[in-house]
């Protein structure tokens, strides 16, 4: 798989960002216009748009995390068993010194 396309997806969520951070300014220069009268609605409006926002970022936020950590315990899994095939009990002893997800030396 080409490398660029590990970045596909930071790609759309700064776009989104972006995309999306116009039009709340856009729409906080409207509701300060000189030539319209001042209305609280419109700002509050916003604020629960802003809001609504926001919670559909982290909603999207924590199933993106979970997705990723199911796929890396599946690959880990599948990882671990590769090693143990091709080292035995040599990967058998460094498994017990070291977890699988962080490889950081315990003891």
């Amino acid at each position: 798989m080409p490398r660029w396309l590990y970045l596909l997806p930071l790609n759309f969520v700064i776009v989104s960002f972006l995309v999306f951070a116009a039009i709340f300014l856009l729409m906080i220069k409207r509701s300060r216009d000189k030539n319209r009268k001042a209305d609280p609605l419109s700002i509050i409006a916003i604020f629960i748009q802003a809001l609504a926002f926001a919670i559909a970022w982290t909603i999207g936020l924590i199933i993106a995390s979970i997705v990723y950590y199911l796929g890396t315990v599946m690959r880990v899994r599948s990882e671990e068993k590769l090693l143990r095939e091709q080292f035995g009990s040599q990967y058998e002893e460094y498994a017990r010194e070291v977890p699988a997800l962080i490889p950081i030396r315990l003891r």
